[in-house]
């Protein structure tokens, strides 16, 4: 991924202002663009001061900035201090329009069409050159588009803030509920986001009313609220002293900052680097391109022969067969949605996850191929389909014992009508282990090849797990029969001591595939049953629908989510979904 553009807009009033800006573009060299927009508030015959060394990081542009209540130019009304200016004295007009004309600059200068992210500074902002890296490039990787920046929030004095409700309710209808603007000395815009509220910022700038109050660009912030910007709070920076504001110490700095709890803190970000949704469905669907398209594809149809239930493949086994060779379109998969969950998990504690009916193991060759270091339990009525499986090398069988469910029948009739006798390849229940190697990814991997829907394969996974020392799975995919019955034994036997995690041992979610109608039904009326027994409140249920395991050529799959982590907002967009408490 190439580095983000950046451009940092200094509006310089004083030769002094414009040598300190030259320091400044010097410092930023290797890491961002250097805009000064130069309006001497004294001359008014001004011309650009020179460069007193060479500027290759510095784009000059000599401006007249606009005073739309007095139509005179800056260097005439630049001091004159209204009657209804807030705080502190010297801030005059040509403070307010040096700092609101920060927000124009972008737009007027043509920069929103030539960097990825413009934001503005201010020439007393120092930056300690050993902690830049820690700053730039900036790593957004694994986050939804941001559309802000912003180093620290706080609580205005409320006199500098007179006028600006009555602005937002004429201009947007409704005025920001919560009541903060942020530290204008270094913040930080997508152009794209810049370009779509260019219109709000041509309007706030010419509101004639405002100039009789002293406005700075810190009265724009509410317009973060009323557009329902996604924002990086990167106040860490400050608060770690990676650039310093006039001298201003960091627990100063904290005495006055606040925070808003729909900004996404960029500590947060640092410690759990998850690509984007898009980004891991990219990487699985050329994966899983690959293997449809190869001679044999997802399954055999001699191991469709050796099956009980054709893994799943329905009436018409070789029918689906051929439908998951072909294209999946361009939208992710459920396949994907529980790689993300998978990444997102490990970033915070180790990743053990438990798939329930696994087919032919598509979606468990997706995870073992996207994730590592983890532990992946199949639990499935068949064999592993020696088609995908074999990949991984010759399994230990940990336990085994006699067959359940339609594994134990004389005669099975497969929903294609076949007739096949189960005990001629499979005489025992097992329980498989492939240890940690190239061939598993890293990953531990175990399968149990039992009915799910009896107590004698959850007992001996129970036990084994307990033996190796594994902690509880903190990722469940069920996706067996789909039914409110099977369901309901799912998790009588996930609710039992150790299965499923606490709130303080880390994230939990679980994932039902065909969620609709009487499954849905069913699974909203556990949601509750499974909070109570692991005695979570910060479980969060999402219904919505995807595409699953097929793709494109298919109708998109009703999808539920119980979980601590926040959703990617691919799943949740507007339309796409609802989402319970």
């Amino acid at each position: 991924m190439q580095p983000l553009r950046i451009a940092l807009v200094v509006v310089a009033t004083s030769p002094a202002d414009f040598y300190a800006t030259e320091h400044l573009a010097r410092v930023l060299q290797q890491h961002a663009a250097v805009v000064v927009a130069y309006d001497d508030k004294r001359h008014a015959n001004a011309t650009l001061p020179r460069c007193q060394a060479l500027c290759p990081n510095l784009e000059a542009h000599l401006v007249r900035i606009p005073l739309p209540a007095s139509q005179l130019p800056l260097w005439v009304q630049g001091a004159v201090r209204p009657a209804a200016f807030c705080g502190i004295r010297r801030h005059d007009l040509a403070y307010s329009a040096t700092t609101r004309w920060r927000v124009l600059a972008p737009l007027v200068l043509g920069l929103v069409y030539r960097y990825d992210f413009v934001g503005w500074t201010d020439t007393d902002v120092v930056f300690s050159v050993s902690q830049l890296h820690r700053m730039f490039p900036l790593r957004l990787d694994g986050l939804p588009p941001v559309d802000a920046l912003h180093t620290g929030i706080m609580q205005d004095d409320v006199r500098c803030e007179w006028g600006v409700d009555a602005f937002w309710g004429t201009a947007m209808g409704r005025a920001p509920v919560r009541r903060y603007s942020w530290y204008g000395n270094l913040v930080l815009f997508n152009s794209s986001y810049w370009r779509r509220i260019a219109h709000v910022a041509f309007a706030w700038y010419y509101h004639n009313e405002s100039w009789r109050y002293r406005w700075g660009d810190q009265q724009f912030a509410g317009i973060l609220q009323l557009t329902n910007a996604t924002v990086v709070d990167a106040s860490v920076w400050r608060d770690r002293g990676y650039f310093v504001h006039d001298r201003e110490a960091p627990h100063r700095f904290r005495r006055y900052q606040v925070r808003d709890p729909t900004h996404i803190r960029l500590e947060d970000v640092r410690a759990s680097p998850v690509p984007s949704l898009a980004d891991v469905a990219r990487r699985n669907a050329a994966w899983r391109a690959s293997v449809a398209q190869s001679p044999h594809g997802w399954i055999t149809p001699q191991a469709l022969e050796r099956s009980v239930y054709d893994y799943g493949l329905s009436e018409r086994p070789l029918r689906l067969r051929a439908l998951l060779r072909g294209p999946e379109g361009p939208r992710p998969l459920q396949h994907d949605l529980i790689t993300w969950l998978g990444l997102a998990t490990a970033a915070q504690r180790p990743l053990d996850y438990l798939e329930i009916g696994v087919s032919v193991l598509k979606c468990m060759t997706t995870q073992v191929r996207a994730w590592t270091r983890a532990t992946l339990t199949a639990y499935d009525v068949e064999e592993p389909n020696p088609t995908m499986a074999q990949a991984w090398g010759p399994p230990a069988v940990v336990a085994q014992w006699p067959q359940t469910g339609p594994r134990a029948e004389a005669r099975v009739t497969k929903p294609s009508g076949a007739v096949v006798t189960p005990q001629d390849w499979m005489p025992h229940d097992t329980l498989r282990r492939w240890p940690r190697s190239d061939a598993t990814h890293d990953n531990v991997l175990y399968y149990v090849a039992s009915d799910a829907t009896q107590p004698d394969g959850w007992k001996v996974l129970r036990e084994q797990r307990a033996q190796r020392g594994h902690e509880a799975f903190n990722l469940v995919l069920s996706d067996g029969l789909h039914t409110p019955e099977a369901l309901r034994y799912e998790v009588s036997q996930l609710t039992r001591q150790g299965m499923l995690p606490t709130q303080e041992q880390g994230p939990l979610t679980i994932v039902w595939d065909d969620c609709q109608g009487r499954l849905q039904t069913a699974v909203v009326r556990h949601v509750h049953e499974l909070r109570r027994a692991v005695g979570r409140s910060d479980l969060a249920f999402h219904t919505f629908r995807m595409p699953g395991w097929i793709g494109a050529r298919e109708a998109p799959h009703g999808t539920c989510v119980l979980t601590s982590l926040s959703l990617p907002p691919e799943v949740l967009g507007p339309g796409r979904g609802t989402k319970k408490r």
